[in-house]
């Protein structure tokens, strides 16, 4: 059994795999919401449609359709408790950077920002205890640095942590991060899309280390700055891609031979059961539902 599973978790069939059960249930979700939607007569106005509708779903339906009904209110009230959240703590982030900003940065330091600022990325540098390196922005992305964290790199290190969050910017991986966070919050009864967001993330801060190994020419200055933060408390503030925040492990494994592949495992056993269980028991109440 051990021998199939790692098998299976090869990067590629998992992948493939991970994605077709991640489809095949938010399918059953939507076809069966649509189901349920075709049986509601029309209103004239929004109200009294909203209203036939939790009445439907409520009183209308055998056990297993108001399953469906619990599925999707469920991952409804998630998913706006999440947004809501989110635009909270932007504001708040916001906020805070606007007011710690600092502008009294020497000539090496400020050439050295002033070369990604030339690529349309703004490096700003806030007052902090904390240790702080960090991408953010959905549409605009920054990079976040604080002062603490600049005065513990020497100008090498900086560079490496630049160009680390330089990849995370240029990619728009605030916004990827957003996003697979906002499908795993909907997607809460799949279990797997929890190790597809986690699978990414390491993939992400794998790319983004080789990008600054390869501008460098050199793993050192990486290596370096990850051996250091790796012995300090990095401080994680919600909404970013931070420097230091994942897949450690697998990040000093690259440092130490960059020409051996990772084999990061992407499915777990128990989230792989549950989402495989969960998707089979919706197709099953499908056929005898809605079929």
């Amino acid at each position: 059994m051990s021998e199939i599973f790692r098998w299976i978790n090869h990067p590629r069939r998992a992948l493939w795999l991970c994605l077709s059960i991640v489809c095949t249930g938010l399918v059953q979700v939507v076809y069966e919401v649509y189901h349920q939607l075709r049986d509601v007569p029309k209103k004239n106005d929004m109200v009294t449609q909203l209203n036939a509708l939790i009445e439907d779903a409520v009183t209308n339906h055998l056990a297993g359709e108001k399953l469906f009904s619990i599925i999707v209110l469920t991952s409804l009230i998630i998913l706006g408790y999440y947004i809501i959240g989110q635009v909270w703590i932007h504001r708040t982030m916001k906020l805070q950077f606007d007011h710690q900003e600092l502008q009294l940065l020497t000539d090496p330091y400020q050439q050295l920002f002033n070369r990604f600022e030339k690529n349309g990325t703004k490096v700003r540098v806030v007052s902090h205890p904390g240790l702080i390196a960090m991408s953010w922005g959905m549409v605009h992305p920054q990079i976040i640095l604080s002062d603490k964290m600049i005065a513990q790199c020497n100008k090498r290190e900086l560079e490496a942590i630049l160009l680390h969050e330089y990849y995370h910017c240029y990619r728009r991986h605030p916004l990827a991060t957003l996003l697979l966070n906002l499908a795993a919050k909907a997607g809460w009864f799949l279990p797997i899309i929890r190790d597809l967001l986690q699978y990414i993330e390491i993939r992400m801060e794998l790319n983004a280390d080789r990008y600054a190994i390869e501008q460098l020419q050199s793993p050192a200055p990486i290596g370096e700055i990850l051996f250091k933060m790796s012995n300090q408390k990095m401080h994680y503030m919600h909404g970013g891609v931070f420097f230091a925040h994942t897949a450690i492990n697998y990040r000093i494994q690259q440092i130490i031979d960059p020409n051996i592949p990772l084999d990061v495992p992407l499915l777990k056993p128990k989230s792989l059961f549950q989402s495989v269980l969960f998707v089979l028991i919706l197709g099953l109440m499908l056929l005898i539902y809605c079929v």
